[in-house]
């Protein structure tokens, strides 16, 4: 546990132990003065200006305020006051004007339980060993002097020190004379002393947190203790739908990260920082442009149909979106859940993909406490493709030439290179266009929080922000975030909290036409695969010789990145307003009446602005012109059609929950019961312009275009609502045998009236066989809980209003009235279909969790098996077009399992006093098959999904480089007419197996051609996480590794070809560079080469040749920290602790079989995956 999370723990405990003393004696005659808290009538009050005695006084407010006051009667037998005034609202308030002027104090231990306490209490100094102390006001005597005597004299001072197994001490720990009522606790820094009346007694030591010991005395005058962590005690609330539960309550499958485990990490997404954490969570981040989200699925894929596979968020039980879930900082959030079995069935219609449950943090009792935090870090690829130079590309030009039998007779297109123009390729470095480009990407986060409060009131108020610059000019990402969270006790019976947030997300890159913003492969292919012998400037003008063409678009890939050349600014706000109330019915006891409203606000601006720009053409010299002179030839425009789009998006949600709650234990019964009803509406704008033909260049402002044809103006909007009805039944026997049953009714505004509703029920059954009786013998089990779920799930994310007719505005409807154009309304002619209706997934689970060896090691398994059906899916592919009808509908008809196992373990340990280690794994292996699906008849066997497994690829069989002339002539004469995608085969060319014949007939028909491709499964791999945790003294080390072992992968397309898009973006044919790799080509000198002959004819098909193991382990996170010595962190009061951290991300790919690229990657010329290292300070104060 953290130093400085021990805090609360120790002061809570301090309070609770002290007043529990009282308690477990109060049925003694000595028993201490209790009041009872009764009712009184108003004609009984006494008279306030009259002072009476303390107690007296005490009995009056107890019965006002419904309390229970627990105090030695020697604290208040001689003090008198008078009766304050009763109508103050604040029993805190009645309470500090009642006790303070008589040097009495208070302390709050439950809603309606309060001790009463000297204002000062100082430990007793310890003496001396060997010299008897005598009892002192500090020593805890729950005896009542009126009813028993205390000896005289004791006979013996025991004096120690209780710490950690680290050596730390423990504050407020408890210590008891056993069958006595004499007790002390210890100070601030563990030190203890304590007067026993006998040499034979016995000591026991007992704090909330760790587990207690019991100690014989045996003469001894010193005794140090050290206590152990009681990880039962100390069991972790997890939050579930609509609420928290011990995990040994939990009943399905669950998993939670403790934002503490993340909030070092550099990373602009919460996301990012969730790798290798929790079995079955799938991330992908597709690249580190700045401010690229990363994707988040849930156990394995269980649709093929519309719906997508993205899992429900609910922030601070709201649910809100995936865009509310990437603007959090990690600072700001408690804890992060995973519901991924029937215990997602409680959000139903849209819980059949999981649900991420978020928890954000609020305020504690205790001192204003500020946090300060700021980190600055540097990126730098994981890993960046090596292309080849100027020199070898040439050469591999001049093979493909051969190959082809291409001369300057035959094309003059595509002329070889000459020996003049190789030398000179060889002994002139070229531009690197990547290297010209590039910039130290870096990443800066500050955070500061300020928490705390009183019983009453507890605060939290909490600010961050995160910049990223990327690798290139024009390219950035900016987040502002701020928290406030407010929590009132406004009565003994009523809470209230207000939590307020905002956050501000910009981001800029450059303006490329067609370019996925995401991994900016257009324009990062430019920089990393364009030839070295074209110069990127000459005389400092852009060169147009560059081979970069887009949408017959030509452009410079360095100009393109600056501002002026264009630029795409996107900011996203959001604002949200969480209001929520709790009512403890006083009447009724375990009652419990909620109600919370959220409004979440959200608006996205977008701003895309290209200008024109000019390139120049230089001369041409060598012996075939391939190489560039100084002298300008031409201008060329690149970037034509200048234009400025601006999009304007607004998205308002509203949620209402009421909800009662019944919590009551009877013996050994326990019932838990919950009823919500949740009403949620949305609300959505859109608007969009667009203008050309700027006359003022680098005025981004639509104004500043005229108005022409080429204007464009676009609006809509949406709205929708949601209401459901929610319930959820615990009960617990003797804690071993547990039951919980949910379930949810909800309606949606996107179905037909007939078909709005649907019921998602679930059961999940527990038992913690460990509490047996005959289980207890095995004592190395510390706790074992077996549990079992089944549920229903849903998966509502279609279109809406497919359910009724549409009309569609255009000139196909329009007509002449007079001189008059007047559009009209045209009814679509998509069908409709009223009965469209959620897909409905069965899940079921089993699984067990399992502490061991003093709670050292845990262990926690899960099985489970989906079955999805009513997948959304139009059966367009199934349907003749003689059915005369424009577009089908989706209809609920597919059907597809998935299942899989999971696991997760751990195991936590010490070597010697001051060097603590904990190891953590987990695993998951999982598959699926299509069971139901709409195909074309007439499609062959290997290209049908029914009864197969998604993971799959189609592609061809390769048998491997012709090598030699003994291999072609041996495969010619076995059949002389023998093709290879329509060329006679030829050495250097790879062969693949001959399957089947015309029409997909079964056979080999003497060809390779389309009717060969087959299903090539690239199997399915285990993702896998590692977490090593290691301490000592004030240094702390944390990494995290994560992958996959097994699986199968194909090397990209492009990287495939050999000459990236040969002969597909230039008309002379001189396309891209491509991978170093591709040096060890076939050739007649080299016929043993690694790869085939360059520019072969089926080089960029999907084969078996170009699958790799799908193997790979990273070190995914560390971070390594020390805590400054108190003796320099503390030589300032306002200073108690100071950190310094060393943290990084996406540091080292340990291994894998790709090798060109980062095999997380899809392209090796997307924007490239940053491993990034941070040094930072976190100061609390």
């Amino acid at each position: 546990m953290n130093r400085l999370n021990r805090w609360p723990v120790y002061a809570i405990g301090w309070v609770v132990l002290f007043c529990l003393n009282f308690a477990l004696q109060a049925q003694q005659p000595a028993l201490a003065h209790v009041t009872t808290p009764t009712r009184i009538k108003p004609d009984q009050q006494p008279d306030v200006k009259q002072n009476r005695q303390l107690s007296e006084v005490l009995d009056a407010v107890a019965k006002k305020f419904k309390i229970t006051f627990f105090y030695r009667s020697d604290l208040v037998e001689d003090k008198q006051s008078a009766l304050p005034d009763l109508n103050d609202v604040q029993i805190e308030h009645v309470l500090e004007n009642l006790l303070t002027p008589l040097e009495l104090r208070f302390q709050k231990l439950e809603d309606d339980t309060y001790v009463i306490l000297p204002k000062t209490a100082l430990l007793p100094a310890i003496q001396p060993q060997g010299q008897p102390q005598q009892p002192t006001r500090n020593t805890v005597e729950l005896l009542d002097k009126k009813e028993a005597t205390v000896a005289p004299r004791l006979e013996l001072t025991v004096a120690g020190k209780v710490t950690q197994p680290d050596g730390e001490g423990i504050p407020g720990v408890n210590i008891l004379v056993k069958g006595t009522a004499l007790g002390t606790i210890t100070d601030v820094e563990g030190h203890y002393s304590i007067n026993v009346p006998n040499t034979s007694d016995t000591l026991i030591f007992s704090s909330i947190g760790y587990t207690a010991q019991t100690v014989p005395v045996a003469g001894r005058t010193t005794i140090d203790v050290v206590l152990n962590e009681d990880i039962q005690n100390l069991e972790e609330v997890v939050v579930v739908g609509y609420g928290a539960k011990k995990r040994s309550e939990v009943l399905g499958s669950v998993a939670s990260v403790d934002a503490a485990e993340i909030n070092d990490l550099p990373v602009g997404n919460l996301g990012a920082a969730l790798y290798g954490k929790v079995p079955g969570l799938n991330l992908a981040t597709r690249s580190s442009r700045p401010g690229q989200a990363t994707k988040i699925t849930i156990r394995e894929q269980g649709t093929y149909g519309t719906t997508g596979t993205a899992p429900l968020y609910v922030i601070n039980g709201v649910i809100a979106t995936e865009a509310d879930f990437n603007a959090l900082d990690a600072s700001e959030v408690e804890s992060i859940s995973l519901l991924k079995d029937a215990s997602a069935a409680v959000y139903g219609a849209r819980a059949a993909n999981g649900v991420v449950l978020v928890e954000t943090k609020r305020g504690k009792v205790g001192k204003p406490q500020i946090s300060v935090k700021s980190t600055y870090g540097l990126s730098t690829p994981t890993r960046t493709p090596e292309r080849l130079d100027g020199y070898h590309l040439a050469m591999m030009l001049n093979d493909r030439y051969d190959i082809a039998g291409v001369t300057p007779d035959k094309d003059p297109t595509q002329l070889r290179y000459t020996e003049d123009e190789l030398e000179y390729f060889r002994t002139h470095p070229g531009s690197d266009w990547l290297a010209a480009a590039w910039q130290n990407p870096m990443t800066n986060r500050n955070t500061l929080n300020i928490s705390g409060g009183s019983d009453n009131v507890r605060y939290f108020v909490g600010g961050a922000y995160y910049n990223e610059t990327g690798a290139f000019d024009n390219l950035t990402y900016r987040k502002y975030n701020i928290r406030a969270s407010v929590t009132a006790d406004i009565t003994r019976d009523l809470t209230a909290t207000v939590n307020l947030s905002g956050d501000i997300n910009q981001d800029q890159r450059p303006n490329v036409d067609g370019e996925d913003g995401g991994v900016m492969s257009i324009s990062y292919k430019g920089l990393l695969l364009t030839p070295d012998w074209y110069p990127t400037y000459i005389n400092g003008l852009p060169s147009a010789d560059a081979p970069v063409t887009e949408r017959n678009r030509t452009w410079h890939p360095l100009e393109v990145f600056k501002e002026s050349s264009g630029f795409i600014k996107n900011k996203n706000n959001g604002m949200n307003v969480n209001l929520s109330a709790d009512y403890r019915v006083p009447f009724v006891k375990g009652l419990k009446v909620s109600m919370r409203y959220n409004r979440n606000n959200r608006d996205t601006w977008s701003k895309q602005y290209r200008v024109p720009y000019t390139l120049y053409q230089f001369n041409r010299y060598g012996e075939n012109n391939h190489l560039i002179g100084d002298q300008v030839v031409q201008e060329v425009q690149a970037q034509e059609g200048n234009q400025l789009l601006e999009i304007y998006d607004n998205n308002v949600s509203y949620q209402f929950n009421t909800s009662l709650a019944y919590d009551r234990a009877f013996g050994k019964h326990s019932i838990n019961a919950l009823l919500i009803y949740e009403q949620a509406e949305n609300e959505y704008n859109t608007f969009r312009a667009r203008r050309e033909n700027f006359l003022i260049k680098g005025v981004p402002y639509l104004r500043a275009a005229p108005k022409d044809d080429n204007t464009d103006a676009y609006g809509n909007a949406s709205e929708g609502g949601r209401l459901s009805y929610i319930g959820r039944l615990n009960y617990s026997f003797a804690n071993k045998y547990l039951f919980e049953g949910t379930f949810r009714r909800d309606g949606s505004q996107i179905f037909a009236p007939e078909s709005r509703f649907g019921f998602f029920p679930s059961v999940s059954v527990g038992w913690r066989i460990s509490e047996e009786n005959f289980f207890r013998p095995l004592t190395f089990v510390n706790q074992l809980k077996l549990r079992a779920s089944a549920g229903l799930l849903g998966n509502d994310g279609v279109g809406a209003w497919q359910w009724r007719e549409r009309y569609d505005l255009g000139s196909g409807s329009a007509a002449y009235f007079g001189d008059a154009f007047v559009l009209g309304l045209q009814k679509s002619k998509d069908a409709v279909n009223r009965s469209i209706t959620w897909e409905k997934t069965e899940m079921y689970n089993v699984g067990f969790d399992a502490n061991l060896f003093q709670n050292r090691f845990n262990l926690s398994m899960d099985a489970y098996f989906k079955h999805t059906y009513d997948i959304l899916t139009n059966l367009e592919s199934s349907t003749p077009t003689t059915a005369g009808v424009q577009r089908l509908p989706e209809i609920n008809y597919g059907v597809m399992n998935a299942k899989g196992i999971e696991m997760a373990l751990g195991y936590n340990g010490r070597i010697g006093e001051e060097f603590r280690y904990s190891v953590s794994g987990n695993f998951a292996l999982s598959t699926n098959r299509v069971i139901v699906k709409a195909e074309n008849p007439g499609a062959p066997e290997y290209q049908r999904m029914v009864g197969k497994r998604t993971n799959r690829e189609q592609g061809y069989y390769a048998t491997g480089i012709i090598r030699t002339q003994e291999e072609l002539d041996a495969l010619l004469a076995a059949n002389p007419n023998y093709t290879i995608f329509g060329l006679t085969p030829a050495l250097g060319m790879m062969n693949y197996r001959d399957i089947r014949g015309a029409n997909y007939s079964e056979g080999p028909d003497g060809k390779i051609d389309e009717n060969d491709e087959d299903n090539i499964y690239v199997g399915q791999g285990v993702p896998m996480g590692l977490g090593i945790s290691l301490s000592w003294r004030n240094f702390s080390f944390n990494t995290t590794f994560n992958g996959q072992l097994g699986g199968r992968e194909f090397v990209d397309k492009p990287a495939r070809r050999g000459i990236m898009d040969f002969d597909k973006e230039r008309s002379d044919g001189l396309g891209l560079t491509t991978y170093s790799f591709w040096a060890d080509h076939w050739t007649p000198s080299n016929p043993d080469a690694e790869y085939p002959r360059a520019f072969d004819s089926g080089a960029d098909v999907n084969s078996t040749f170009w699958m790799r193991s799908g193997t790979q382990i990273r070190m995914r996170n560390m971070s390594l920290s020390y805590n400054l010595p108190k003796s320099i962190s503390s030589s300032s009061k306002y200073i108690p602790d100071i950190r310094v951290l060393l943290t990084g991300t996406n540091l080292f790919i340990l291994y894998d079989d790709v090798k060109y690229k980062d095999p997380a990657q899809s392209m090796g010329f997307d924007y490239p995956l940053m491993r990034n290292i941070s040094l930072g300070i976190d100061i609390t104060l």
